[in-house]
């Protein structure tokens, strides 16, 4: 994935690594975007009904630099195992991440919610935040329950 960093397709390859690993894109990563740094990628995205429609990652991502902390982190990475935000994936953790992450990073993990819960719980992350917490709240109550295995582990027929 990391050679995706120097395509047009870098903000959104780093929105998703971060998503994944807990690496901030922070300005040292990033290098200023030029007037046709603006047009390109974020313009793409913006336009596309699968891509985010504002991507928080404006200039050109730093593929060197970001390859060179994922050297020094990839080893608190375990083969096989799912990540969010650096941690290990827990319901827990899911549930968290859709009450403090950032607008734009809800609705895939909303969807996991639904998924994991059979759609017991659906939030709608375009809600007004009290109407997201009181479906956070029936989460927090079906957590125990709430499949912490793959997706084909437990929607096989």
């Amino acid at each position: 994935m990391l050679g995706v960093l120097t395509t047009q397709e870098a903000v959104l390859a780093a929105e998703s690594f971060s998503a994944i690993t807990g690496l901030v894109m922070s300005s040292d990563l990033i290098e200023e975007a030029t007037s046709s740094d603006d047009d390109e990628p974020a313009g793409q995205w913006e336009s596309s009904p699968w891509g985010p429609r504002a991507p928080a990652i404006r200039g050109r991502v730093r593929a060197d630099r970001v390859d060179a902390w994922w050297k020094n982190a990839r080893s608190r990475f375990e083969p096989g195992r799912r990540y969010l935000q650096g941690h290990l994936w827990t319901p827990e953790l899911l549930i968290q991440a859709l009450e403090v992450l950032p607008t734009r990073r809800r609705p895939p993990l909303a969807l996991e919610l639904a998924i994991r819960t059979q759609g017991a719980v659906n939030v709608e992350t375009t809600a007004w935040t009290s109407r997201q917490r009181g479906q956070l709240l029936l989460a927090r109550q079906l957590r125990p329950g709430i499949p912490v295995g793959s997706f084909d582990s437990f929607m096989r027929l």
